[in-house]
């Protein structure tokens, strides 16, 4: 059975992964670009110009060098005012600024804005602002579509943009719709360059000195979805033809797209265990595997030993090894050294058992031996006799040896 542990748990976790894969509710979402089929993580915006998916900034990155063909155009993640390939007082350059949010510091606004003054043109497309920039001309943004940002579930509802003359006519899509507006307008600081739902003005000039300040608040339509449906390029060409043609260097601004703040519910949608909790089948496979996989650790933790065999009970050696050495003894003939053995166990015999002192024989010892042993006094006294005759170099037959025995051996059964 433990053995077939392992294969079970690899049968079952194969089927609930295959059952994740095949399951309708993880299939990819229709998508209203001719049925196109897009995961979910195809839905997230990411607004990057590396990023390929429906909702980066490839394209639009890609097509920066055939609207500034004279520029030198770089990437930077630096604070405002920090860029290494411009110079933050020259002119006739360009930053670009793509982000979900840009809540800019007074100090980080105040770089951009000199910096502009200077004879540079700032363009930013973000969804949010910060009250930094909104109080430098005086706005008031509806951010009624925050909410929604990180929303990757959220149907595609479409959205339509258009710019003011002299560039007539609208663009739109049929993929999310996020942005934000700018109501009301001080019209004395702010000049409308564009306008999007229900006509209202998201995208703004603001002059800074000698440069321009330019607030787009609708970033998806720059995005690779928007840009790829037909005409669509067009709006991005229009809306970007705003700064200066001449600019000799262009920076594409990624500082706030990589510190943006986090909102509450993009801080608990991003740890992966809630993420795993909105696919059911994700989970009830993990969940069965972890089941099996603690069912085999648990049976695993067993002691495993092999059974211990029975042993025989000990033997009592002794008389074996009594007998072997007494028929040592008598094989070689030595029946006087024998005797004398046999001697001197009877007298420590007495000694230990009966505490009878043994160091002379005689005929008040042998009383003493009978008090002490019950043993009748035509018993004991040929036992004495014998040993008082060892003690005195006498020699020993066999003959003498046997009757020797038998008589200690009776004295042991009646003691």
């Amino acid at each position: 059975m433990k053995r077939a542990l392992p294969v079970i748990f690899g049968l079952v976790l194969i089927v609930a992964i295959g059952l994740l894969v095949v399951s309708p509710g993880n299939s990819a979402g229709k998508s209203s670009n001719g049925g196109k089929k897009w995961s979910k993580a195809d839905n997230q915006v990411t607004l990057r110009k590396n990023d390929k998916k429906p909702y980066g900034l490839y394209v639009a990155y890609e097509r920066l060098a055939d609207l500034f063909p004279k520029a030198n155009i770089t990437t930077s993640a630096d604070q405002p005012g920090q860029w290494d390939s411009i110079a933050f007082f020259g002119s006739d350059q360009a930053v670009i600024i793509f982000s979900p949010r840009v809540m800019a510091s007074q100090y980080e606004f105040r770089n951009l804005v000199r910096f502009a003054e200077n004879g540079n043109d700032v363009f930013i497309s973000t969804l949010a602002i910060s009250s930094s920039v909104s109080s430098y001309a005086r706005l008031d943004v509806d951010y009624a579509d925050i909410s929604w940002f990180n929303n990757n579930d959220l149907a595609a509802d479409g959205m339509t943009e258009s710019l003011v003359t002299p560039w007539s006519g609208q663009y739109s899509y049929k993929g999310k719709r996020m942005e934000g507006y700018f109501d009301p307008i001080d019209t004395t600081l702010a000049t409308p360059l564009g306008r999007g739902h229900e006509g209202k003005v998201n995208f703004i000039h603001l002059k800074a000195g000698k440069g321009n300040l330019y607030i787009h608040l609708s970033p998806l339509s720059f995005s690779n979805y928007f840009l790829l449906q037909p005409g669509n390029i067009n709006y991005y060409e229009r809306a970007l033809s705003v700064i200066n043609p001449n600019v000799t260097h262009v920076v594409w601004d990624e500082y706030f797209l990589n510190n943006r703040p986090k909102d509450q519910n993009e801080s608990k949608s991003n740890n992966w265990f809630s993420s795993m909790a909105k696919n059911r089948e994700l989970l009830a496979a993990l969940l069965i595997a972890a089941g099996f996989l603690l069912l085999y650790v648990i049976l695993g933790m067993r002691r495993r030993q092999r059974s211990i065999p029975a042993q025989p009970p000990l033997r009592n050696d002794s008389l074996d090894f009594v007998k072997t050495v007494g028929r040592l003894y008598f094989e070689k003939g030595d029946h006087t050294n024998l005797a004398r053995k046999m001697t001197a166990y009877f007298l420590e015999h007495l000694r230990s058992r009966y505490q009878l002192a043994t160091g002379l024989l005689n005929d008040e010892f042998i009383q003493q031996v009978v008090e002490r042993t019950g043993v009748a006094e035509e018993e004991v006294r040929p036992i004495i006799d014998t040993a008082v005759r060892l003690q005195s170099n006498v020699s020993v037959n066999d003959k003498q040896l046997e009757t020797y025995y038998r008589r200690l051996e009776k004295f042991y059964q009646q003691a």
